[in-house]
């Protein structure tokens, strides 16, 4: 469930060229403010030394923690994930539009839930974290893919 919640994607842009959705590190930022809020503690016990260790940890943490950006583009015909960080954009897949056939939420016996992306070789990818979920999220995501290839 935890999953669900800290890797979960979001439709950050919507119209009729481009849909665009972005998967945000939250669990890296967490560490990344666990440790930020350790430096404060040891601060204010005088550990100083050990104050900065934990802060430069954060630091670090923090500038390599990578969003993943899912660019669908209508005029282009291309699909492309990117790894998103202060310091770099990495690309990782470029796949023609054509290539997609559908997404589909597949969920198994025991509650958890996948967005896949089938392909029209019949491939099938997984596109989201498998996770269960206290709301459902998945399906309007699939849903509003399913309508932009559509």
């Amino acid at each position: 469930m935890i999953n669900g919640v800290l890797e979960r994607l979001f439709i950050v842009r919507q119209n009729q060229d481009e849909i665009i959705l972005r998967e945000y590190p939250f669990k890296g930022w967490l560490v990344a403010l666990g440790l930020v809020l350790l430096a404060l503690n040891l601060s204010a016990l005088n550990l100083v030394y050990t104050a900065i260790t934990a802060a430069t940890g954060a630091v670090i943490i923090a500038l390599v923690a990578r969003m993943r950006v899912l660019t669908f583009h209508r005029t282009a015909g291309t699909f492309r994930t990117e790894l998103l960080s202060p310091l770099c954009r990495t690309p990782v897949l470029v796949m023609p539009l054509s290539d997609i056939a559908e997404f589909t939420v597949e969920e198994d016996e025991r509650g958890g839930s996948q967005i896949i992306l089938n392909t029209t070789s019949r491939q099938r990818l997984g596109f989201s974290v498998y996770s269960r979920d206290i709301a459902d999220w998945k399906t309007p995501i699939a849903e509003a893919l399913n309508d932009f290839l559509a």
